[in-house]
């Protein structure tokens, strides 16, 4: 397992998965994953998560480059990760 090697135990995991279930993301807590993404996933919340594990703060809102409006998930698509 990456976190149990001293050279990668600092390395951010973020596990991005179409199993969804309970199984899956206890799992995932077991393998040492730093969060939880289920897909589908719009690109730019991905990328907030991404910014979040690297520590830096993600925009407050999406935008979509060129209208400029919000960005909207589709009915079922999950915009927020389950930090583990």
């Amino acid at each position: 397992m990456l976190k149990n090697n001293p050279d990668t135990a600092d390395l951010k995991i973020l596990m991005l998965t179409g199993h969804v279930f309970r199984e899956s993301e206890q799992n995932a807590r077991a393998a040492g994953v730093d969060m939880f993404v289920g897909k589908p996933c719009l690109p730019d919340v991905l990328h907030g998560h991404i910014l979040t594990l690297a520590g830096r703060r993600p925009p407050a809102v999406p935008l979509d480059p060129p209208s400029g409006k919000k960005q909207r998930a589709p009915r079922g698509i999950r915009t927020r990760p389950r930090l583990l």
